[in-house]
């Protein structure tokens, strides 16, 4: 019989304690299925004939069945043996490349979700990268045309601000005269 490693282990004991914390609650469902007013359960046609001790069997074999069912599922996904391997390798400091150097394998990871996501976000802030650019170039544009427009505004005012200068200097060269 081979020794069981540290991940197959913690497995059992992670069961165990699932167990456990299912048998903590056998007193507050015994005295519950025992109780003369519990009528809304599906024990209900039953529950007038069980003694304590039957609702203690109920709890062993629930237990039982729980354990055959996990040792079921171990055996059926070879988990034992798998985990067992597992530890080996890891203890022995092995590792495999053969999935690195696997083509289908490569593929399947370019073509994974994750790989997409990464792309389709890659995709998106390229184009948010170009509409901020254009913008850039859009507002430059504008900046140009009203620096344009203000030294075209400044020279109207110097104009004006000339024209004004001369009508005041005509009329007060009326009013001295």
């Amino acid at each position: 019989m081979q020794h069981d490693g540290a991940r197959l282990s913690k497995l059992k004991e992670i069961f165990k304690r699932a167990v456990q914390e299912i048998m903590k609650e056998e007193q507050a469902v015994k005295s519950l299925i025992l109780s003369p007013t519990f009528r809304d359960s599906f024990f209900s046609e039953t529950t007038m004939q069980m003694s304590p001790e039957d609702v203690g069997k109920l709890f062993q074999d629930i237990k039982a069945r729980f354990t055959e069912v996990f040792k079921a599922k171990i055996r059926q996904t070879n988990l034992d043996y798998k985990l067992n391997n597992l530890d080996k390798d890891i203890k022995d400091g092995r590792m495999s490349y053969k999935d690195i150097k696997n083509g289908e394998y490569i593929e399947e990871i370019l073509e994974s979700n994750i790989v997409d996501k990464k792309e389709e976000l890659v995709k998106f802030i390229e184009k948010e990268i170009c509409e901020c650019d254009q913008g850039i170039v859009k507002m430059q544009n504008e900046v140009a045309e009203l620096k344009a427009n203000l030294k075209l505004l400044e020279y109207e005012n110097e104009e004006c601000e000339r024209e004004y200068q001369m009508l005041v200097t005509e009329i007060e060269s009326i009013i001295h005269d």
